[in-house]
């Protein structure tokens, strides 16, 4: 129908739940001496020659203690910056279900992008809603609501049109148990498996300009200026940054 230019009259989610990267941490600290010291002692330090190949070989040798006075003056930032690419974010679609369940227990994901059809008047005034953020499953792990501004009445209703249908044909709630929660654990699962999804960065066509102008800003974790055409070396934790400004062209 769309490839004769005849309206279709239905929508499509598309969802990449499963980008993985290598993450760094760093620590989060206090200076000065609140936070602990360093202590050095037993300095030594012997110079001899070596005659034969006319060199001086010299030794220094030390010793050296890092004490922490109090340990409520430093933390260890996680996921700080990315130093890898991992997968889950090229443009392979899942067509069969049974591709995206064996994936589930496989080492890897084969394809990266899930697409649910959704009614054609989503997101319009007095039409179906979908959540930012959503879990794929339909709901969010109840931890993690509160870190969300949707309203408590609106708990218990799915999180975008049809979850319901797709959780149950794609067999999602299977992944609830690998996902991770806002919680820690003594038992972690072997793997996690993330199931929520931020609005990314989208380019609409313009008519009027007949070119793809019109844009939604990425709220995801790379920020509003961190997804564009060439960003791939400060994933990858090349010595770059961001750009200072969101992208204009999806080119």
């Amino acid at each position: 129908m769309i490839e004769k230019n005849v309206p279709f009259p239905f929508g499509f989610l598309l969802c990449r739940p499963f980008q993985r990267y290598d993450m760094c941490s760093a620590i989060l600290c206090r200076a000065g001496a609140r936070l602990g010291q360093t202590f050095i002692g037993h300095s030594d330090f012997q110079l001899a020659d070596n005659v034969i190949n006319k060199t001086h070989v010299g030794h220094y040798t030390f010793y050296c203690k890092s004490i922490v006075h109090d340990e409520k003056e430093y933390t260890i930032a996680e996921d700080v910056f990315a130093s890898g690419y991992k997968g889950g974010e090229n443009t392979r679609f899942y067509k069969q279900r049974d591709e995206l369940l064996d994936d589930v227990h496989a080492e890897s994901f084969r394809s990266s992008i899930i697409c649910m059809l959704v009614p054609y008047r989503t997101n319009a005034p007095r039409g179906p809603r979908i959540q930012n953020p959503i879990d794929i499953t339909g709901k969010l792990h109840p931890t993690l609501y509160q870190d969300t501004d949707i309203p408590s009445a609106e708990v218990e209703d799915a999180m975008y049109p049809g979850a319901r249908f797709y959780a149950e044909y794609l067999e999602l709630k299977k992944l609830s148990s690998y996902a991770s929660d806002a919680t820690e654990h003594f038992l972690s699962p072997f793997r996690y498996i993330n199931t929520v999804c931020f609005q990314g960065h989208q380019f609409m066509y313009n008519h009027a300009g007949q070119a793809f102008t019109d844009r939604i800003l990425n709220t995801g974790h790379w920020g509003p200026n961190g997804v564009y055409a060439g960003c791939k070396g400060v994933r990858c934790g090349d010595n770059d940054f961001f750009n200072d400004y969101p992208p204009v062209s999806p080119l």
